[in-house]
């Protein structure tokens, strides 16, 4: 797909706009290695976890939303700023995505997902900064052991809800999302496309899928 994309960006004979796709190629690579080394190596790193986010969701959602404003030919401050909204947009994404693993539905991935791949998303990882230390001990074991069996799966998901995780990641993104705000009402456009973008804001927070 990204191939395709490549192809179809050199047609557009715009520098700018094939930079951003080899740009997310790189990126995207880059973010699924280090998510890779993160599972792998149990590292517990808010941090490392933007780190991961800023590489892969946030990096595609920057360079659509940069391709978008330089094909309606908006000027240099406004391609910026639409980049600036599609990197928080991305990365509140994610995280509403992430906040998903936890409950059992009928849309969306499986519950504990992420976890069974060995995904330590931000639930699970405020969780265990402000868990009692045994606690997070004791559930730091069960990461390590890779025994991701649907009970040792539920005591984590349980132990994430217990411990603020969700209404950590629930906060973070409405923070992200209350700033993607204030540079769409400052940013030059009309006001119609101001009203669609908040709208987009507006379904990002109460996604259901």
């Amino acid at each position: 797909m990204l191939s395709s994309a490549l192809q179809e960006s050199i047609k557009t004979d715009n520098l700018e706009i094939i930079g951003l796709i080899s740009e997310l190629g790189q990126n995207l690579a880059e973010g699924e290695l280090n998510q890779y080394s993160l599972a792998n190596e149990i590292i517990i790193d808010e941090k490392e976890y933007f780190k991961v986010i800023d590489k892969k969701t946030a990096s595609l959602f920057y360079a659509c939303a940069k391709i978008g404003a330089i094909t309606a030919g908006a000027d240099r401050i406004t391609i910026d700023e639409f980049g600036k909204v599609g990197r928080i947009l991305g990365i509140a994404f994610q995280i509403r995505d992430d906040i998903f693993d936890y409950y059992k539905t009928d849309i969306g991935k499986p519950t504990g997902n992420d976890i069974r791949e060995g995904k330590i998303t931000l639930p699970l990882i405020y969780a265990f900064k402000n868990a009692p230390k045994e606690v997070s001990d004791e559930k730091m074991n069960i990461i390590r052991s890779f025994d991701f069996s649907p009970e040792n799966i539920e005591i984590l998901l349980n132990f994430a809800k217990h411990y603020g995780g969700i209404e950590y990641a629930q906060k973070t993104m409405e923070t992200l999302l209350e700033e993607a705000e204030q540079i769409i009402r400052n940013v030059s456009i009309d006001n119609e496309y101001k009203i669609m973008l908040n709208l987009l804001l507006m379904y990002l927070k109460n996604r259901l899928f």
